[in-house]
């Protein structure tokens, strides 16, 4: 006597007992998860940051250093998903802060040549700041200590490539 399976009990095999490629496949971007990714970050239409066509980001999802707006649009994402999303500046590195912007004497300086257009590191709190040189004047320089991005729309691409 042959024995042939109906569609319902090959269905109901496949659901429980999936393939272990299949599972993996599947894991949703949650909490502690380990991402891999590559993103475009665009500003006002024009590309400032790519992975593509590089190596990929890695991440544990939930730990500090991303970005809260940018983990929560990944968020419930799974391997081989894309989105397109905008981050807005307030929830991104938040409006340019004009006492961002200060005069710093000459001679605190390093010495050397100071163009505008450059950028001096220093701590604060033990956390690195970077100044960009505005103007240069007689016995001064001015210092904007806004982030780059500070008072912009970040739009994301991004493509999901692993998680675990």
């Amino acid at each position: 006597m042959k024995t042939v399976l109906g569609i319902g009990a090959v269905l109901c095999i496949s659901l429980l007992f999936p393939s272990t490629g299949q599972a993996e496949e599947n894991l949703m971007i949650q909490d502690g998860s380990k991402i891999k990714l590559h993103y475009t970050l665009k500003i006002d239409d024009e590309i400032v940051d790519s992975t593509v066509d590089q190596d990929p980001i890695e991440f544990d999802f939930g730990a500090p250093g991303l970005l809260p707006s940018f983990q929560e649009n990944i968020r419930g994402l799974a391997a081989g998903d894309q989105k397109s999303f905008k981050i807005q500046s307030e929830d991104a590195f938040g409006p340019r802060d004009p006492n961002a912007i200060v005069e710093v004497p000459r001679e605190k300086l390093p010495p050397g040549e100071i163009k505008e257009g450059m950028v001096f590191s220093n701590e604060n709190e033990g956390h690195p700041v970077f100044g960009l040189v505005l103007e240069v004047k007689d016995n001064v320089v001015v210092l904007d200590f806004n982030h780059p991005f500070a008072g912009k729309d970040l739009q994301f691409d991004v493509s999901i490539l692993e998680v675990s």
